[in-house]
């Protein structure tokens, strides 16, 4: 929230900024329920930036997350902070998503006929 033009919005409350976020959410995607957890970070004139060495361990997660089936990482920690690229990352995950339930399918079909 805030960017260029709007810095005055890190000036308001948590509590005014996750309402805005709440109300923006119900409002895009129609998400109402009552969030678990929700913090605020303020980055004055700034972007988060990502610590010296993010990617490669990044890539080790990817690497261990590969070791267990139907385990994907996605979101802003990993390899974008901006709304584009989350979106894009999530829709990345929710592709893999499918094609591991649509192969974990097959196989079960698979056994099924073996089976038989």
């Amino acid at each position: 929230m805030g960017g260029p033009g709007h810095e005055a919005v890190v000036e308001r409350s948590d509590a005014e900024l996750i309402a805005d976020v709440r109300a923006e959410l119900a409002a895009l995607v129609g998400i109402r329920a009552e969030p678990i957890l929700a913090r605020v970070y303020r980055w004055i004139k700034g972007n988060a930036q990502y610590d010296v060495g993010h990617l490669e361990r990044v890539k080790k997660m990817h690497a261990i997350c590969a070791e267990t089936p139907g385990l994907f990482l996605t979101g802003s920690a990993y390899e974008g902070i901006g709304v584009p690229d989350c979106i894009h990352q999530g829709q990345q995950a929710a592709e893999k998503v499918l094609i591991f339930l649509q192969e974990q399918e097959r196989r079960e079909q698979v056994a099924e006929t073996i089976g038989q």
